[in-house]
């Protein structure tokens, strides 16, 4: 059976006999070879303008377990482009969500957003602690702290009202 993934070959030694099931792979060769070059693995490159000859000469002249070989190292590199596609289309539609989360983060501190918060302080200091753990309190009451800026009468009053 040839399976781009796993490749494997099936055979039995006759009618009754149990199947047997060993993976396909190339046979090496007794000889010393040559370390195949990034230029030359284009040769085995499934989207090669030149692929449907090396698969003429796969297909007609070269041993079954080679051309399993090859066209599982397809599947390989396949894959891989496939997901490096996937991936920069996401790292796109990353960076555009971060340029608008800037966008809008940027009319939020044009608004004084949370001075008009920070003007229910108490508000949320007591739902904080009636309703959620301690330690959101905590952090709660760190980022208040840290904030220097106008605080507003209201959250409808565009008027400061401390400091």
């Amino acid at each position: 059976m040839i399976n781009s993934l796993r490749p494997t070959v099936s055979g039995t030694y006759g009618q009754g006999y149990p199947i047997k099931t060993h993976p396909l792979t190339a046979l090496s060769v007794n000889y010393a070879t040559e370390t195949i070059t990034t230029k030359q693995q284009v040769l085995f490159y499934s989207d090669a303008t030149f692929a449907p000859a090396i698969n003429h000469i796969l297909d007609n002249f070269c041993p079954f377990d080679l051309a399993a070989t090859i066209r599982q190292y397809h599947f390989y590199k396949d894959t891989q482009y496939t997901i490096q596609e996937l991936v920069r289309k996401l790292q796109e539609k990353e960076m555009h969500y971060i340029k608008k989360g800037v966008e809008v983060l940027s009319t939020l501190e044009n608004t004084n957003a949370l001075g008009h918060i920070f003007a229910h302080e108490h508000n949320i200091t007591t739902y904080l602690l009636e309703n959620l753990m301690p330690s959101s309190y905590v952090t709660y009451a760190k980022i208040c702290k840290s904030f220097t800026g106008h605080i507003m009468h209201s959250t409808l009053d565009v008027c400061m009202c401390h400091l």
